[in-house]
């Protein structure tokens, strides 16, 4: 059966294909947004989502197949079309209550993913599947160029999943919201299903087309629900999808605390009143470094944040020159607009990747900290290897130290993290210091996961708990460190057995299994 039989253009076959293309890659893309908020965006997430992507489509390639041979009709074509359009409309308002279901239940983010990966994103993608076979069948007059009119049509779906990829990923996830764009993805599905069916111009068609707009038009004006549901006395002010993360700025009305959100992770907690002091207490401990380089004259920060503890140097030691390196301009945006982050002459905000700032300047540091989080407790894996450890080594002064702010447990299974971290920076730098943060509890079960302060000297001279003690308590006296019983801290070092390192894996960027050591936490 050809297209001039049917009514329907060649050219027109190429254009639905391409556009059914295009909205498949969008809508792989996008599904990444509505996933992170409850299992991060780690590449758990991604594999579950290709995995699902290319599952549907083996089965749409292969029942459309069946279908197009068995039932060749334009309006059986728009109407596959026209049902992925429906399911994709329904994604923004079924995606958070079946992911709070699925989290309520599964614990684990590699099943919790693929999970709801299936639920949301296998029927949508399945129909997409069916769409090249009856397209294929209806373009081809005869057997003898068969190799020809498939491949041109394979061609052009390639070509509209690579405009797909690159319109969704470089323009549309920082112009619209999520849910606009499902909704887009999902009106424009709609609108070709409804020129295929109404090519063949009878009656029943132009009615079959007006009740598939109906529906969907009340389908695309429902009111979605929140993708992370708060309580009455939370005030959203600000959620964001950036290049990087599901922005949410959250302010807890009734203890005045505002909260920044990466995905499914806090990241930054401070008080509305004062000087708008951190609630979380790692910040306060990323002042250690000046006990190691009490006579810095400038420091680097990764990441930004909520610009807690870069805001606090500023404030504290306002001679020093602070340089504060943050990869997502929109999180930069942030740290200034919502958490009265402060930038002039001595503290200079750059929005670049961290590990190529470090590769390009020509700077020395006295003091660098590493606090930089693209989901809870994750620092990117490309700034936790040996290779960008010995980068930071030749940008750090003789006396100067690096301080890391890593999530997870010092001791038992979840520790697996912290000893490949700690083995990888023993590789690299003579002496390290750890300080788990205990909240004044001594007696706390190590095995748990916490914020964990790890100092990474240059220096060839070991530091005992009791002259740490001593130099706090000596920059506490003399007004230099403003921070109460700042000696306590010298408490918390925990001396790491050498024994405890023997099974713990050595990161380099070939081999760096972050997500995996994660899932021990």
């Amino acid at each position: 059966m050809t297209t001039h039989k049917n009514n329907i253009s060649f050219v027109f076959v190429h254009i639905v294909i391409f556009i059914c293309g295009s909205v498949l890659m969008s809508l792989e893309f996008s599904g990444s947004r509505v996933l992170a908020p409850y299992f991060g965006s780690s590449i758990f997430v991604w594999a579950s989502l290709i995995s699902v992507l290319l599952i549907a489509l083996a089965c749409g390639n292969y029942w459309g197949g069946n279908l197009a041979d068995q039932s060749p009709s334009f309006t059986l074509w728009g109407t596959i079309i026209g049902l992925s359009g429906i399911f994709v409309l329904i994604i923004p308002l079924m995606c958070g209550p079946i992911c709070r279901f699925i989290t309520h239940f599964i614990t684990d983010d590699r099943i919790g993913s693929l999970m709801a990966t299936c639920c949301l994103f296998f029927l949508p993608s399945l129909l997409l599947g069916m769409v090249s076979p009856f397209a294929i069948k209806f373009s081809l007059p005869n057997v003898a160029i068969a190799g020809n009119v498939s491949g041109k049509l394979y061609a052009v779906s390639a070509i509209g999943n690579v405009f797909g990829t690159l319109f969704t990923a470089f323009y549309l996830i920082t112009k619209l919201g999520i849910f606009a764009i499902f909704t887009t993805l999902g009106l424009i599905l709609i609108v070709t299903a409804i020129a295929i069916i109404c090519s063949k111009g009878t009656r029943a068609h132009f009615m079959f087309s007006i009740a598939l707009a109906i529906i969907s038009l009340i389908l695309a004006a429902s009111p979605a629900p929140a993708l992370v549901s708060f309580k009455d006395d939370v005030a959203v002010r600000l959620e964001k999808d950036s290049f990087y993360h599901h922005i949410m700025i959250v302010d807890f009305l009734d203890k005045n605390i505002r909260n920044l959100h990466f995905d499914r992770g806090d990241q930054t907690s401070i008080s509305l009143s004062g000087n708008h002091e951190s609630y979380n207490s790692y910040t306060n401990m990323l002042h250690l470094p000046l006990v190691f380089a009490p006579n810095f004259k400038n420091a680097l920060f990764i990441g930004a944040g909520g610009a807690v503890v870069p805001r606090n140097y500023s404030n504290d030691y306002p001679n020093i020159d602070i340089d504060l390196v943050e990869i997502d301009p929109i999180v930069g945006k942030i740290s200034t607009d919502y958490f009265f982050l402060n930038p002039n002459e001595h503290l200079k905000l750059i929005i670049a990747d961290g590990r190529r700032l470090v590769q390009n300047t020509d700077k020395i540091y006295d003091i660098v900290v590493l606090d930089a989080y693209f989901t809870k407790s994750q620092i990117p894996f490309h700034l936790l290897t040996k290779n960008f450890f010995e980068e930071l080594h030749l940008k750090i002064s003789p006396d100067g130290v690096l301080a890391i702010n890593l999530g997870g447990a010092v001791a038992g299974k979840g520790s697996t993290l912290f000893l490949a971290v700690y083995r990888t920076l023993a590789s690299v730098f003579n002496n390290l210091y750890v300080f788990p943060d205990i909240n004044n509890n001594i007696l706390v079960d190590l095995s748990q996961s916490r914020n964990i302060i790890i100092i990474a000297s240059k220096s060839k001279e070991r530091f005992s708990q009791q002259h740490l003690s001593e130099k706090m308590k000596a920059l506490s006296e003399s007004g230099i460190v403003k921070i109460s019983n700042f000696d306590y801290y010298a408490q918390t070092l925990l001396e790491i057995n050498p024994s405890s390192l023997s099974k713990a894996v050595l990161l380099t960027d070939d081999y760096a299994p972050v997500e995996h050591l994660m899932q021990n936490h």
